[in-house]
């Protein structure tokens, strides 16, 4: 009986599969807490995800070209709020859109340190 060796699978092809999986699991968080909300200082509780940060953007810039001074937001809850100043509705985009970016930056360091990871301990040690 001979072998083929071209199904032979080494330990550095489980550890590359390991590390794939890893990658696949700190995406999978990254996108599970994009999806979620983050609280903004003037204690509105607002979706995270791009798309939100774009729509409130745009509400914003809407009512500036409009003069409008004010606008509504409606939170992660599905709670509108109503004549909400401008000065406000740009602090809560900002809280948003940095909140947004800190789960980018985190999720782009944990795969730095996946793809510098030698061992299974290390990868093992790697969570969202």
């Amino acid at each position: 009986m001979s072998i083929d060796w071209t199904k032979v699978v080494t330990p550095a092809d489980k550890f590359e599969q390991a590390r794939e999986r890893k990658y696949n699991e700190i995406s999978q968080a990254y996108k599970e807490h994009v999806a979620g909300s983050v609280m903004t200082s003037l204690g509105f509780p607002m979706q995270l995800d791009m798309k939100d940060n774009i729509m409130v953007e745009g509400a914003i810039k809407i009512a500036q070209a409009s003069g409008a001074t004010t606008i509504y937001l409606t939170d992660a809850e599905d709670v509108t709020h109503y004549d909400i100043p401008l000065a406000d509705a740009q602090t809560v985009l900002l809280e948003m859109s940095t909140a947004f970016a800190q789960a980018h930056a985190k999720k782009q360091a944990l795969r730095a340190e996946i793809a510098q990871a030698t061992t299974q301990a290390e990868l093992n040690a790697i969570t969202w």
